[in-house]
């Protein structure tokens, strides 16, 4: 899983969907690890959500909305294939 993967914007969610695959499938790694990682993406999908909110019911424009919706889109997914891809090399 090469880490360009994490920053092309449909790709990483690819490295997200085979991460979690991969610890479901090795018998050697360890649920309560994907668990507590799970509750971080969790979070982090949150609180890009929180702040996508925060902005849209600020700016009533469409032209600010879009975009922030995009961007802050782009943002947790990429902070979350960040997060499968360094848990992947830290465990190999």
């Amino acid at each position: 899983m090469p880490l360009v993967k994490c920053f092309v914007p449909f790709l990483n969610v690819t490295v997200i969907f085979w991460w979690f695959v991969f610890y479901l499938i090795d018998p050697t790694k360890k649920l309560r690890r994907l668990a507590k990682l799970l509750v971080l993406m969790l979070l982090i999908a949150g609180a890009m959500y929180l702040l996508y909110l925060l902005v849209a019911s600020i700016f009533n424009s469409k032209w600010v909305v879009i975009p922030a919706y995009w961007l802050f889109l782009y943002a947790a997914s990429t902070s979350l294939a960040l997060i499968a891809y360094k848990d992947d090399k830290r465990y190999k």
